[in-house]
């Protein structure tokens, strides 16, 4: 063999040598850029997956705040229901045709020698003579009466009573109202 076909043998090797090497080169540019789609897509899915759970999140937060929002606008109503019951009450206990009487059988009830029957300013000019009792400076109530005495005080007030009223009872409005 001579030099030229050693040389012509050597470059025809190389060129496929060479060639070899571009389509090497070339599978494992096609297997770089197939692992970077895989990898693209599955960074995109799991983004997607993310962005879906957190917008079910803020979904379920929002509806969850909606309707504890929509529980305390009920709750709210229902209380000022019993405020709007209390004071109906009070009215009505107030302006009956009992009341006089109310305020006499409470007096001699419960007011003993020493103390004081104390009336709201408007029962005092109405009926203060009527309850035949020893009677205090009238006193910020709205109705019923306060006894006071030198160790003792006995809150008979129309509000006073319908405060334990209401509390003794509220199990028991909250069962009606509240389920």
């Amino acid at each position: 063999m001579g030099k030229k076909e050693l040389i012509e043998k050597i470059l025809s090797d190389a060129r496929l040598r060479a060639a070899a090497i571009r389509a090497e080169a070339g599978n494992e540019v096609r297997q770089i850029e197939q692992r970077e789609r895989e990898a693209e897509e599955r960074l995109q899915a799991e983004n997607e997956m993310a962005i879906r759970y957190r917008v079910n999140m803020i979904l379920e937060n929002a509806r969850s705040q909606a309707q504890l929002e929509a529980k305390k606008m009920i709750l709210s109503a229902k209380w000022r229901l019993i405020e709007r019951l209390k004071e109906r009450t009070k009215y009505a206990v107030i302006n009956s045709p009992e009341y006089p009487e109310l305020l006499k059988r409470l007096a001699e009830k419960y007011a003993s020698p020493g103390t004081k029957v104390h009336l709201s300013p408007e029962d005092t000019d109405r009926y203060g003579k009527q309850l035949g009792v020893e009677l205090g400076e009238p006193v910020p109530i709205s109705g019923g009466i306060l006894i006071r005495g030198e160790r003792e005080e006995i809150d008979l007030s129309v509000d006073s009573i319908l405060t334990q009223v209401l509390e003794e009872n509220i199990t028991a409005m909250g069962e009606v109202l509240f389920s």
